[in-house]
Formats: structure tokens, sequence, C-alpha cells
């Protein structure tokens, strides 16, 4: 991604720790939509924080239900 991008790799990888640390990122593995038998890595945006819509995938928001930024939601 850091090259797609054109930022240095260093920097770009210390970016992405930091928002996993912080509950907003989280790395997961998500079964593939050819194939059942495979799973794909994925990098999903805590559904708390950047929340729109009534279809959230709710594997996606369990998830991230003890983070920090559940609380701030209200429905």
């Amino acid at each position: 991604m850091s090259e797609i991008l054109g930022e240095e790799y260093g920097g770009f990888r210390k970016a992405i720790i930091s928002l996993i640390e912080k509950e907003v990122l989280k790395k997961i593995d998500i079964k593939s939509e050819t194939n059942s038998s495979k799973t794909k890595k994925c990098f999903v945006v805590n559904p708390f924080i950047f929340f729109r819509g009534t279809d959230v995938d709710r594997s996606i928001t369990s998830e991230f239900i003890n983070s920090k930024w559940a609380e701030y939601y209200r429905p």
C-alpha cells in the first residue's frame, strides 16, 4: 500500500500500527466470496467511528464491540 500511495514504508507502517493500537483499524480474515475454503486478510475501519447507513456487516461490528469507541455510538 505504501508503494501504491508513494509513501515511505517505515512511516506508513508506523501510521498503520498506531491506528491499530487506537482501535481505528483492525486486520481480520474474511471468507473469500469466490472460494469458501479460502480467506482474505483485510484491514477494516471501526464502524463505531465511521458508521454510515444501516447495512454494516455484523461480523465487522462484532470485531470492535469492546473498543473504547463503541461507548460513544448512539443508535
